[in-house]
């Protein structure tokens, strides 16, 4: 896979998540040491308000932990996991190289002398509605932590609780975050023609907590072209002149997601956990 502009670090195949809130979350010190660090994923649920299913919008988790050899800036670890707001990075490669699970976000876990660790058997998400999401250990080796279906539905959770029992990774307990509004009214319609030229416009959330992300691909030749660009949650977004110009005019009528997301930071003694949630449009 070839990365096609220098806007930034490649990011692929991830819903990486950037933003602050109250609570949980706190701005990175510079000069925080760390040897441990987690990084959990979250989709939120995605459900009407007669429990229906939004399409490929199911809930679910995805977790890796890390111990590091010797100490290292805890912000060098939760930059790896940021794009710049109203920015955009261009990937491409055949559909081998696009095959990535949500194993990808162990990006900075490649770097030597970083390997992955234990957090316990399970970890918990609880929602308002109870028990939420239940991530497992699905490698003794690897450790790499996965959830199943939802285990009480909600349509939208106003706050999940995270419950992380520890193990070589230290415990986290009853730690609460923030729910994500859904992101309701946008344009274009997925089912839209869209151009590069398309300005992409939603109903902004009100705060500065979160971000919008817009994800779109097209296949050209026997290549996948895959766009990656996070905005401000201002209500409003045009792709770069530049990523245009990289992307060229064969890039159009192009299909794409949108999301809204969100980061939070906590950061106890030598150990820092990301906490990445986001919320597919409906």
């Amino acid at each position: 896979m070839k990365t096609l502009v220098g806007f930034s670090s490649a990011i692929i195949l991830t819903i990486l998540l950037y933003g602050c809130s109250d609570g949980a979350s706190e701005i990175v010190p510079e000069s925080t040491l760390i040897n441990t660090y987690g990084v959990i994923s979250i989709r939120q649920n995605t459900l009407t308000s007669n429990f229906t299913r939004v399409l490929n919008a199911s809930p679910g988790a995805f977790a890796r932990f890390y111990s590091v050899a010797g100490m290292i800036p805890a912000r060098d670890v939760s930059e790896e996991y940021l794009l710049a707001l109203d920015s955009c990075v261009v990937l491409s490669g055949n559909s081998d190289s696009f095959a990535l699970s949500a194993s990808s976000i162990q990006k900075y876990g490649d770097i030597v002398g970083t390997f992955p660790i234990d957090a316990g058997e399970r970890i918990l998400l609880t929602s308002s509605a109870g028990a939420w999401l239940q991530l497992q250990n699905i490698s003794t080796t690897r450790f790499i932590y996965t959830s199943e279906e939802d285990i009480t539905p909600v349509i939208e959770p106003s706050f999940f609780t995270l419950d992380v029992p520890g193990a070589t990774f230290p415990a986290f307990m009853n730690v609460t975050f923030s729910g994500l509004p859904s992101l309701t009214k946008y344009e274009p319609g997925v089912d839209e023609i869209t151009k590069l030229d398309s300005s992409f416009v939603w109903s902004e959330n009100g705060n500065d907590d979160t971000f919008v992300r817009i994800i779109a691909s097209k296949n050209i030749g026997e290549d996948i072209y895959y766009l990656d660009c996070m905005a401000e949650d201002d209500g409003y977004f045009d792709i770069p002149p530049k990523t245009k110009n990289i992307l060229g005019e064969d890039f159009k009528d192009y299909s794409f997601q949108i999301y809204r997301g969100r980061v939070e930071t906590i950061i106890r003694e030598n150990t820092i956990l990301i906490v990445m949630s986001y919320i597919p449009s409906v």
